[in-house]
């Protein structure tokens, strides 16, 4: 096997270059080949997602290759782009075999049940990367970026993709090569394209789908995603002071972030009709998709990697340290407030702040002031004796 086994080409899927084996080895007997490759017969179809025995990449190309299970894992399977609907336990498992750990029994059974959700009904392929595939290296393959969930476009040349004759589930004991028997796509130049006044919402999110794929690997996802959200939605005015997401508001601005029609449309090409965004607490984001997440991210941030490089405030009141509000100190406006005491009463933060240099002790009141989710404050009051002299800050009120 080993010098026999195909160097995998840009973007190639894993189930795609188990196919071009299939293909050179002249051998029709699925069984055997299976035999050959796994010493069983494992879910082919979870390759097109899941690093499905790359325990065994060593033996495929050798020790020398240069080919290692990170390489198939990050550049040649879902797995950078799963990685943030990972738990925790099996996120390190995954990481202890792409190092080189003994694999467990129940890793592979686990790994097809994780990708299954995202398995498309037919795999797909873009007419365009099909002859620049053929006119570069003399055949296509299988494009893993073509197969996840809600690519209906071909981000690099912008067209339409293509829904093959290989169905996913068909292909779970079979070999079906991205050959010109398979392209014969349901979706012909001639049909229309009902996606096409949601063109730029689908390219949007293949690009988002696209980085998470590159880098989602890289990522340490052990962060409190929900307390992260939570923050966002209160600082976009979707949540009460206290954190507590008022969910009609949450729905209502999310639909406008996107548009009603397209989350339609997206719902019907995912087969998912569940009200997902109505889940955003602890319990029900375990069930929740990449593809969620990534609505979510760029809801809250216009990106994904813009929602992982912001730090939200950790309290209504921001973050510490709190600048001194005495004129006479010399935290003034800077800091000098390491902590803050917080009390919430009908819809209202109040927050009691002492300067450990002079101090002065003042009061800030936040509140949602209507149904737009607009948060205002003002300091109510502010006193505090230094030596002999009494100072009082005038009340003020800002609309942040």
């Amino acid at each position: 096997m080993v010098g026999f086994f195909p160097t995998p080409y840009p973007d190639e899927c894993l189930y795609s270059i188990l196919c071009r084996y299939y293909v050179r080895i002249g051998c029709t007997e699925l069984k055997s080949v299976r035999k050959l490759l796994f010493g069983g017969q494992p879910c082919l179809a979870s390759s097109v997602f899941f690093p499905t025995r790359f325990d065994l990449v060593e033996k495929w190309y050798g020790a020398n290759s240069g080919i290692t299970r990170k390489i198939i894992a990050d550049k040649h399977t879902m797995h950078p782009y799963i990685t943030i609907v990972y738990p925790d336990e099996f996120r390190k498992q995954v990481d202890a075999v792409i190092n080189g750990a003994v694999m467990p029994k129940t890793f592979d059974k686990k790994g097809t049940q994780r990708s299954r959700r995202l398995w498309p009904k037919h795999l797909r392929y873009c007419p365009d990367c099909v002859r620049a595939d053929v006119a570069l290296y003399g055949e296509t393959y299988w494009h893993r970026i073509h197969q996840l969930p809600a690519m209906v476009y071909c981000i690099k040349h912008q067209v339409r993709l293509r829904d093959s004759e290989v169905e996913v589930l068909g292909s779970r004991m079979g070999f079906h090569p991205a050959s010109g028997e398979s392209l014969h796509g349901y979706c012909s130049e001639g049909n229309e394209d009902i996606f096409e006044p949601y063109k730029e919402q689908f390219i949007k999110i293949g690009l988002e789908s696209q980085w998470l794929l590159q880098n989602g690997a890289d990522i340490d996802w052990g962060f409190d995603l929900y307390a992260k959200y939570k923050r966002l939605f209160r600082e976009k005015g979707i949540a009460t002071v206290q954190g507590v997401s008022d969910y009609n508001l949450v729905v209502g601005t999310f639909d406008a972030y996107w548009g009603r029609s397209f989350l339609d449309c997206l719902k019907a090409e995912l087969s998912d009709n569940r009200q997902w965004i109505r889940q955003v607490y602890e319990a029900g984001m375990v069930s929740f998709k990449p593809i969620y997440h990534i609505l979510l991210m760029c809801f809250l941030c216009g990106s994904v990697e813009s929602f992982l490089n912001y730090a939200p405030q950790e309290s209504i009141f921001g973050n510490s340290p709190w600048a001194c509000m005495n004129k006479l100190c010399e935290h003034y406006g800077v800091d000098g407030v390491e902590s803050v005491n917080i009390r919430y009463l009908y819809g209202k933060a109040v927050g009691f702040f002492k300067c450990n240099a002079c101090g002065m002790i003042y009061k800030q009141l936040y509140w949602r002031r209507d149904r737009q989710g607009i948060f205002r404050y003002h300091t109510d009051f502010c006193r505090e004796r230094i030596g002999s002299h009494e100072y009082q800050l005038p009340i003020s009120f800002v609309n942040p």
